[in-house]
């Protein structure tokens, strides 16, 4: 406008909000201006028309008619890509809300890993140097395999196996070996992927792992470190909840699945999880001697006595804490044990012990369970069942029990120093009746207990049918004992 009334500028094309001024010399110049679409009515257009320059002449304004296409480009344009910013937003924010929810949905889930049997795998053939692990797990395999004929029989597959070992000694390897050879899926997780910092999401997720072992199966569960969750259950003093107990405890119900589990430490594992375990140890032949003769012990004390249950077999193959055993096999159901059975049972339990002191004249640790296993029974005689001569028919001492705790505290006594006296002399007493038969059994015995335990460290494993043909002189080795003897050579 300055320059227009200054006489500046000589005309003035006009579109829209955009325009070209032409100065006195005839030099064009782009410039943006009020909209002026609407033509002469425009006041700006109008006040240059109306306004005098210096020269006493006015601003010659010519109008263009706007391109309409143009023109709502440029109007609708900007406020699509505004709305559709907005939109994009929107829609972000309602797929992040979603995600959230799916996650909190999925948080539960398990995350084990399955390898399908129908895929390469790994088989024993792949695994080296742990002969005796693949020996007891290929009963597993077999049942996996052919299950029909176990179930026949009425035999039941081992509900878990735990594997311990220092790291990198093959129980990963070994454990996908057994799914190879089964052929059947096998489902991969680590212990510590079952905590989480909310409350419950283990045992969320442990219910998920075998919904899907169920969905799958037969196949195999490998928990990797399961010491992770699997620790030994008990609150504190304080009564506090551990998440890990929760997740424990929904491990344990499920557990019916074939569980193989690893682990560094077995010692803190819950035995509700572990079960009875398997363990092979390497024994020189001095110590195999000693479990040998602790064993037929055993095995002639029960066999010499009435009231003991038959002699189903006898091994000195270590498993777990034991380096042998002597299983025992009732006739039938009993729900009631007589006194004459318990002294038998003390009797045949002292077997061992005695053995190694005729045998060796000394005595070894191996005992100690045989030992705990008698004061414990010679202890419930006199303090419980009311068979203790001098006491009579009473029950002494109460348990105290804190429910809080998950186990017994303690016991209370309610009795004298002087009934405590007698209670220990009883329960001596007991225990040396049975030491003094076993004694005198396997002295009678000691020929026969020499042949037995000769036999038994070349095969390690008798039968009672084997172990009876031995005591009756009428054994004979047969192919068996051909081919030991070949295998030895």
């Amino acid at each position: 406008m300055n320059n227009a009334a200054a006489g500046q500028v000589k005309s003035v094309d006009i579109k829209g909000t955009d325009g070209i001024a032409i100065d006195t010399q005839g030099t064009h110049h782009n410039v943006t201006l009020p909209d002026c679409s609407g033509g002469s009515g425009c006041a700006f257009a109008d006040t240059l028309q109306a306004d005098k320059t210096s020269t006493g002449e006015s601003v010659d304004v010519k109008f263009e008619q706007a391109n309409s296409a143009n023109y709502l480009l440029s109007v609708l344009v900007p406020n699509i890509i505004l709305v559709v910013l907005i939109a994009a937003f929107m829609w972000w924010v309602l797929r992040q809300t979603q995600s959230g929810n799916n996650q909190a949905i999925s948080f539960g889930r398990s995350r084990a890993r399955m390898v399908a049997g129908d895929k390469p795998t790994i088989t024993f053939a792949d695994v080296a140097g742990v002969d005796e692990a693949k020996q007891e797990l290929a009963e597993i395999v077999e049942f996996l395999k052919y299950p029909e004929k176990f179930v026949a029989l009425g035999a039941r597959i081992p509900k878990g196996v735990l594997l311990v070992g220092p790291p990198g000694t093959g129980k990963t390897l070994l454990s996908k070996a057994v799914a190879g050879e089964a052929g059947v899926p096998f489902f991969s997780i680590s212990g510590s992927e079952f905590v989480e910092m909310f409350v419950g999401v283990g045992a969320s997720r442990v219910r998920d792992l075998f919904d899907q072992a169920k969905k799958n199966s037969p196949c195999i569960v490998f928990v990797d470190e399961i010491d992770a969750v699997g620790r030994q259950r008990g609150a504190g003093l304080g009564g506090g909840h551990d998440e890990r107990e929760q997740t424990l405890t929904i491990l344990a119900a499920r557990a019916n699945k074939k569980v193989i589990g690893m682990t560094e430490l077995k010692e803190g594992i819950e035995r509700v999880v572990a079960g009875p375990e398997k363990k092979s140890r390497r024994l020189s032949e001095h110590e195999k001697e000693i479990v040998a003769y602790h064993e037929v012990g055993h095995a002639l004390v029960a066999k010499a006595l009435p009231k003991c249950d038959p002699v189903h077999k006898v091994s000195i193959i270590s498993r777990g804490q034991a380096l042998g055993v002597t299983w025992y096999l009732p006739t039938e159901d009993r729900y009631l044990t007589s006194k004459a059975e318990l002294l038998d049972n003390v009797a045949a339990a002292m077997g061992g012990r005695v053995a190694e002191e005729i045998v060796f004249g000394d005595v070894t640790s191996g005992a100690e369970n045989d030992i705990q296993k008698v004061t414990n029974i010679a202890r419930r005689m006199v303090t419980q069942w009311g068979m203790s001569d001098k006491l009579g028919t009473v029950t002494m001492g109460h348990k105290e029990e804190l429910v809080f705790l998950g186990r017994d505290l303690g016991e209370q006594r309610n009795y004298s120093e002087e009934v405590a006296a007698v209670i220990d002399e009883e329960i001596r007493s007991i225990v040396n009746h049975g030491y003094q038969t076993a004694k005198t059994i396997l002295t009678a015995q000691r020929t026969k207990m020499d042949a037995v335990v000769d036999r038994l460290k070349v095969v390690e494993t008798l039968s009672s049918v084997e172990l009876d043909e031995i005591l009756a002189g009428e054994y004979q080795p047969g192919a068996a004992a051909a081919s030991s003897g070949a295998s030895a050579s």
